[in-house]
């Protein structure tokens, strides 16, 4: 009852109570008329407003004005053996509903306790929608959400009326003004007309679903890409090749026709064992990262009729997805330098730096049609091929550049950053 919330209230209307029953017993004196009976209500009273403590007192209290009104009865003639159970059932009655209450109480100061420290946003509505009781985690929350003030929109509190909604999701502004995301669950009091609010800050959640759906678009607009370079490579270039070397073939008497048709083949084999390595590449986890480079250069170096040098000073050894696209980004580099440049010498560096891994290719040759000096930007001359392998650099947090101008060759930089 709110009224007995008052300690000082209860207790008078306690004293009240033994007061009314004391008066009725003395009016009433026959035993038998029931009215000691209600000497139980201010007991039960105490003792579910002051818990163990107040059932006790409030049954010997009740036992004394019991005894009091046996001395006070010219009638009642009870023997010492009759207040046993008379005083049993009194402190029966105190103790146990003492105790429950007590337990209730315990119960209660837990659940305000995990109400109060709970990060969620946790509160109570109204039937018109209104927040009407709130935990400490509100604080953080803009003043246009606080308790008294009506909560998210007029159809989201409709559906709040009727029962209809009970989870739904809403941009809350902080005191900060940061904006975010709040996932918000009711449920209905099957006793009363309120609602419990729990309230859930999403925002890095939905933020991390986001991202997890940008990177498996990107995933899949890489993949068909890649799907797009294979069919290229192998339409422009093994598939051209093989058609020039029937051509040969088909001559017949035409001098240097088998010669030229087993180098085209040869050029051919060469262009799809690329193709195959992009598709399934070479297992480079056994290697060093020296070693690795110096396979690169001395593939492409084999395929084709230009001469790379090399100055390899990296000792650091790359995670597995690192080394990897290392492994790749350079090679593609080394081999388009070697196919469209028209370089007779190409120079690739790969050294250990304090900000990463750092690899650079530059030839003589005929260089971009167009003058270039791009930092982390694609460039289109280059090849969707080498392009899409330093997007993927860039999206490690590494770092690109590539400068070009006609006749004065292409140099590419490249900064893979340390795992």
């Amino acid at each position: 009852m709110p009224l007995l919330r008052d300690g000082r209230v209860a207790l008078l209307v306690i004293a009240l109570l033994f007061a009314a029953v004391t008066a009725l017993r003395i009016s009433f004196s026959d035993p038998d008329d029931g009215v000691g009976v209600l000497i139980c209500l201010p007991i039960t009273i105490a003792a579910i407003r002051f818990g163990l403590v107040g059932g006790v007192l409030s049954a010997l209290t009740a036992f004394s004005i019991f005894v009091g009104w046996t001395l006070m009865s010219d009638t009642d003639s009870i023997p010492l053996a009759g207040y046993i159970p008379r005083f049993i059932a009194v402190m029966f009655i105190g103790v146990l509903v003492g105790y429950f209450a007590r337990l209730r109480a315990e119960l209660d100061v837990r659940s305000r306790l995990l109400f109060s420290l709970s990060p969620d946003l946790m509160g109570t509505l109204d039937v018109n929608g209104n927040i009407i009781d709130s935990n400490e985690a509100w604080s953080w929350v803009d003043h246009s959400l606080a308790p008294g003030m009506e909560l998210a929109s007029d159809d989201v509190v409709e559906q709040l009326r009727s029962g209809a909604a009970t989870r739904f999701d809403e941009e809350v502004t902080r005191v900060d003004g940061a904006r975010q995301t709040i996932e918000w669950q009711v449920r209905q009091d099957p006793h009363h007309a309120l609602r419990y609010l729990v309230g859930r800050d999403v925002t890095e959640r939905n933020e991390r679903a986001e991202h997890v759906r940008e990177l498996l678009a990107s995933s899949q607009d890489t993949r068909a890409g890649e799907r797009e370079q294979v069919a290229g490579e192998l339409h422009d270039t093994v598939l051209q090749q093989l058609l020039v070397a029937l051509m040969h073939l088909n001559g017949g008497g035409t001098n240097g026709a088998p010669e030229s048709a087993d180098r085209l083949v040869r050029e051919a084999i060469n262009a799809l064992r690329r193709v195959m390595d992009d598709i399934q590449p070479l297992d480079v986890e056994h290697l060093s990262s020296s070693d690795m480079f110096a396979l690169a250069a001395s593939q492409v170096e084999s395929s084709s009729d230009v001469r790379i040098t090399t100055q390899i000073a990296a000792t650091s050894e790359l995670s597995g997805e690192h080394r990897l696209l290392a492994y790749r980004v350079a090679s593609e580099a080394l081999l388009g330098a070697a196919k469209h440049a028209r370089a007779d010498l190409i120079t690739f560096e790969a050294r250990d730096t304090s900000d990463g891994l750092e690899l650079r290719i530059q030839d003589d040759g005929r260089g971009l049609r167009r003058r270039v000096d791009a930092e982390n930007m694609l460039v289109r001359e280059v090849g969707d091929r080498l392009n899409l392998l330093l997007e993927q650099v860039i999206a490690t947090g590494g770092h690109c550049s590539i400068t070009s101008a006609p006749s004065q060759g292409t140099a590419v930089r490249i900064l893979l950053p340390n795992p």
